[in-house]
């Protein structure tokens, strides 16, 4: 997410900082690379970073018009002609997946994230003072999403200008969406997927305030903090069925709510790293089964009322995924380019929409077709991505670091 929003140096923090105690054994050295890096979490976060982009661009960006003219100002008429989708082979593969399972691209690609940043952000804060951990995420986050928003918001100015339509962005929006607050306030997104970022800050402080309460969160404090989300949205539901609140709180509310239901999943990702860490993986997978019926009550009266990132099917086959790959354990040389894209993936995440689907409209105007031009959309955008990671993520990440020592 985090999963997406954790890059190696934050993979680097789990195994262990000088002075901090020491790190839980594994049960084995298959999965792990040198200095600490995790190679199947690695792998993993490639795998959900491409889900989510593949579905984006191929997906959406091709099939869904209208979406993409939330963002974007498009031509009148399907994007490549009539025949799109039936040209669309990785579209079709995707309907195939959703037809055949219920499940999402996109959607099992954010469930994965979540899963991972509940794994990842519970193992960190064993080994980080929890103000500490708080400043090294503000540096990891937000100097990338200020910098991504006012980019995104650039290649749209520029786009709407070359198409002769108006930005749907104001000063304000982009403002908002740099902090990831947009919806709080009623304003519309710059980025798509700021959403989870939200929920992702949401999580983080969370498990920080709960690190400074108890001397160690336990499987018994994850099913603690699931209930107390669970009453959240319950309250929250409650107010909304009979008009308690005034319609400005209860917007904000609702978002509340919303976040966290996800929260209460990626608690289950916590719970697997808990029984894991204490030599207890039974303990965690029941406990990890709690939490997802937690998950489920909570995230009724929301998949009832219209549909999510992550629906329900696309949790539970990123639950198996996440598993799988636990399992596993992938490693060898075969793994370097997903670690390479695992690197790049909280910046790839963060501008490959609307960018993306601003080359397709190009590329569909010189004449190139759905999967052509969708593979080749993402050539900008990850050197893009990399380019960010390198400017932006790397020094932020730095700098986290360095105003964190000694921090208590």
């Amino acid at each position: 997410m985090n999963g997406l929003l954790l890059g190696p140096a934050a993979l680097r923090d789990v195994a262990g900082r000088p002075g901090s105690c020491p790190a839980p054994s594994l049960p084995s050295s298959r999965g792990v690379a040198e200095a600490g890096r995790i190679v199947w979490l690695d792998v993993l976060r490639a795998v959900a970073v491409l889900l989510v982009t593949v579905g984006h661009v191929f997906m959406v960006g091709v099939n869904d018009g209208p979406t993409v003219s939330l963002w974007l100002p498009l031509p009148e008429g399907p994007l490549f002609g009539p025949d799109a989708y039936q040209q669309n082979v990785i579209g079709i593969l995707g309907d195939v997946l959703t037809r055949s399972t219920g499940a999402n691209v996109g959607g099992l690609g954010v469930g994965t994230f979540f899963l991972i940043s509940g794994y990842v952000i519970l193992q960190t804060i064993d080994r980080t003072p929890p103000l500490a951990f708080i400043l090294r995420r503000v540096f990891r986050i937000f100097p990338l999403c200020i910098v991504a928003s006012l980019a995104a918001a650039g290649v749209t100015a520029l786009y709407c200008a070359w198409a002769g339509g108006v930005s749907p962005h104001s000063v304000r929006s982009v403002l908002f969406s740099a902090f990831a607050l947009a919806d709080f306030v009623g304003a519309f997104p710059v980025i798509p997927v700021l959403w989870t970022l939200r929920t992702e800050l949401v999580f983080y402080a969370l498990i920080a305030a709960t690190a400074c309460a108890v001397p160690r969160i336990r499987l018994g404090t994850l099913v603690g903090l699931a209930v107390g989300c669970l009453c959240g949205v319950l309250a929250v539901e409650a107010c909304r069925n009979g008009s308690l609140l005034p319609a400005s709180v209860l917007m904000i509310a609702v978002q509340v709510s919303g976040m966290l239901v996800y929260v209460n999943f990626m608690l289950i990702g916590a719970a697997l790293y808990r029984g894991h860490s204490e030599g207890r993986r039974a303990a965690g997978a029941a406990v990890a089964g709690v939490l997802g019926v937690v998950f489920l009550l909570g995230a009724g009266p929301f998949f009832r009322a219209g549909p999510l990132g992550v629906s329900l099917a696309d949790a539970f086959y990123s639950i198996l995924l996440f598993v799988a790959a636990a399992w596993l354990k992938p490693r060898g040389a075969w793994t370097a380019p997903l670690r390479w894209v695992a690197d790049i993936s909280y910046p790839l995440y963060l501008v490959h929409v609307p960018l993306a689907w601003a080359c397709l409209v190009l590329l569909a105007q010189a004449g190139l077709g759905p999967t052509l031009s969708g593979f080749l959309s993402l050539v900008p955008v990850t050197l893009l991505a990399w380019a960010l990671h390198l400017g932006v993520e790397k020094p932020g990440n730095r700098l986290g670091r360095r105003l964190s020592r000694g921090v208590a």
